[in-house]
């Protein structure tokens, strides 16, 4: 298994109820990629930037990863808010002393409910930019 400078492997396979990825719609269409998830599967540019949760609660926006998806929406829309749903794979793929580079794949994004209704699943927390490898339910890829 490929691993970074750090012993973490590079792709590591979760899911969004360990690792909750929210992202922001930037009014892209979604493009096939010729990529495919490591199990083979097609996956689709959204054009999103990653939410970032930091140690002091602030939120910052990650321009420098990219995010795809398996099922893709036709349009995410700019300014709204989407959160993963289902299996997820991240890829730390490079730093360029500004920062971490990751790719990471969902399942698909849904919107995040910006006004609370009493159906509403309890808040998302996200995870701080700071964090070490997600937990998995188990597997890595190389």
């Amino acid at each position: 298994m490929k691993q970074d400078e750090q012993g973490t492997p590079r792709i590591v396979l979760t899911h969004s109820e360990y690792w909750p990825v929210i992202v922001l719609g930037t009014g892209e269409t979604p493009r096939a990629r010729q990529t495919t998830t490591p199990t083979g599967e097609s996956t689709f540019t959204t054009g999103c930037f990653l939410k970032e949760a930091r140690k002091d609660g602030t939120v910052r926006t990650d321009r420098k990863a990219t995010i795809s998806v398996l099922k893709p929406l036709p349009v995410y829309e700019d300014g709204v808010r989407y959160r993963a749903q289902g299996r997820e794979w991240s890829n730390k793929w490079g730093s360029d002393g500004w920062g971490v580079e990751h790719a990471v794949i969902v399942e698909e994004l849904v919107p995040l409910e910006t006004k609370p209704t009493e159906d509403s699943p309890a808040p998302l927390t996200l995870v701080p930019a700071s964090s070490t490898a997600p937990k998995t339910g188990g597997e890595s890829h190389a």
